[in-house]
């Protein structure tokens, strides 16, 4: 038989019970602690009896311990600790104690183990389970109550510095929570038109990988505007990049709709653009004329292969003798950008485009490919074979604190900052309108990291619309389109009205609509 130097009385005296099986076998079958205690006895050197049993008088302390503990081994683990309150077994003192014995130290001690009713009031006064939310939040209160400030490691740092420039997904936020950051956002409303600032990472119209979007937002936006009970609908005269910011038109009058769609396709509506450049161009200030178009590109890194708008230019450059030579086919639009270089520092620089026609991805393209500038935070033309973020210059990435690892993370710097309308009002003086919209909290940031001035504004211009061409001769008198020479008064005197002073400006929010709430 197996002896061991130190053993709990309990083990001692269930070896006893077994020895002399003073414990007779009973019905007790399906006990829980059945399989424990044979384990138990096992372990302790004793094989298992034909014999061996409990009665139900000797169980009785077992069944509530199993009441208590969850599992066997905790069962019998506890039983031992309560034996061995009072005596230890060793080789040189055998037991003493008989069986009863055993089960009268049990029923003493039983006042540790809860039956029956005390069993029913601790579970009302237990307290309820904690959640991971209600752990998180306890965490998050005790360090806003800590005094101690954060230890200042490298990671850290770079976590913080990532927060600072992370931008918002709006894969997961509700519409209503989008509808209601748009209308914090209205820069103009009246019972025609409403023009907002778009935030960044927000998609204008619907495609394929984009769940959030503009455009599925715009009836609760109406709502917000003109009231619960109205139903005005809203529809998109012109879109934006998904990365990009500025101003937005809606029109909820079909005729209005018609006429600034139409101001948008035949390039009448002057934009104005501003964009950080990685880089500074020369000359500082010209016009790109150079066609673009759309072409399939891989990947040297992954060989995937993804779309990607390129440089198609009708005249072909030979940097050693400078000649030029026209080509015979190009499969490009036309695509026409103007620029001037607001101010400039290191390595960066602060350009505001004036695009004259409205191809995709125009002014991204002409930054990077034609001006050998790309913007910040453009990751997609940054490389012409390349999807991998874009390459940042050291000197940037001190100014953000980021490690050049976490450059994925730099946010495009485009903004449509003003656009002018022409001939959207009705009156006479005030035809034109104009919209200004503020910069975004990244762009804001960046100016003033790289200390970069606007300065002044440059002037606008109002772009003439062409007369409907007539075919009736101008020599008939019958012709509402006559001129008689000798009935025209002398108008030398007269001072042509300058376009933009027939322009009404809005940098500010104006809201001239009755909300209706019935």
């Amino acid at each position: 038989m197996l002896q061991r130097k130190t053993v709990h009385i309990g083990s001692s005296l269930l070896r006893e019970s077994v020895k002399n099986q003073s414990c007779s076998i009973s019905n007790v079958v399906s006990h829980p602690l059945q399989n424990s205690l044979r384990t138990y006895l096992h372990f302790c050197g004793y094989k298992q009896h034909p014999n061996f049993g409990f009665a139900l008088k000797q169980t009785k302390i077992l069944k509530q311990i199993s009441r208590t503990l969850r599992t066997r081994r905790q069962a019998v683990s506890h039983l031992d600790s309560v034996l061995s309150d009072d005596v230890t077994d060793t080789d040189d003192t055998p037991p003493s104690r008989k069986p009863q014995d055993v089960i009268q130290t049990l029923s003493t001690k039983s006042d540790k183990f809860t039956v029956g009713k005390t069993r029913e009031s601790e579970f009302q006064n237990k307290k309820p389970r904690k959640t991971g939310m209600d752990i998180a939040k306890e965490l998050r209160q005790k360090k806003l109550n800590s005094d101690e400030p954060e230890k200042d490691t490298e990671e850290n740092l770079v976590k913080k510095a990532v927060n600072a420039i992370k931008m918002t997904d709006f894969t997961y936020v509700e519409d209503e929570a989008i509808a209601k950051l748009i209308r914090r956002h209205v820069i103009y409303a009246d019972n025609k038109m409403v023009i907002f600032n778009k935030p960044y990472g927000l998609s204008v119209h619907d495609g394929d990988g984009i769940s959030k979007n503009v455009k599925q937002v715009l009836p609760m936006l109406s709502k917000m505007i003109y009231g619960v009970s109205t139903d005005v609908p809203l529809s998109l005269c012109h879109r934006l990049d998904k990365n990009t910011t500025g101003v937005l038109v809606c029109t909820a009058d079909p005729a209005l709709e018609s006429h600034v769609k139409k101001m948008f396709r035949l390039n009448l509506v002057t934009r104005k653009m501003w964009a950080i450049l990685v880089g500074i161009p020369h000359p500082q200030m010209g016009i790109v004329n150079i066609p673009i178009g759309q072409a399939q590109t891989t990947d040297k890194l992954t060989s995937k292969q993804f779309t990607r708008m390129v440089a198609r230019p009708t005249v072909s450059y030979d940097k050693m003798t400078g000649e030029e030579t026209a080509r015979s086919f190009s499969r490009g639009q036309t695509a026409i950008t103007k620029f001037r270089v607001m101010d400039s520092s290191r390595d960066v620089s602060l350009v505001e485009f004036e695009p004259e026609t409205g191809v995709k991805h125009q002014i991204r393209l002409h930054a990077a490919d034609c001006l050998d500038c790309p913007i910040l935070g453009d990751h997609k033309y940054s490389k012409m074979d390349s999807l991998a973020p874009q390459k940042v210059p050291i000197n940037i990435l001190n100014r953000f604190k980021l490690p050049p690892t976490k450059t994925r993370y730099i946010p495009m710097h485009l903004h449509q900052s003003q656009i002018l309308i022409p001939d959207v009002f009705d009156h006479p003086e005030k035809r034109h309108l104009v919209v200004g919209a503020r910069m975004p909290v990244h762009m804001d940031r960046a100016l003033r990291l790289f200390r970069l001035n606007p300065g002044k504004p440059s002037q606008w211009k109002v772009k003439a619309i062409p007369p409907p061409q007539l075919e009736a001769p101008p020599s008939d008198p019958s012709n509402p389109l006559f001129r008689n020479p000798q009935a025209e008064t002398d108008l030398s005197n007269v001072k042509p009205v300058d376009p933009v002073d027939q322009c009404v400006f809005v940098f500010r929010s104006q809201l001239h609509v009755k909300y209706k709430k019935y």
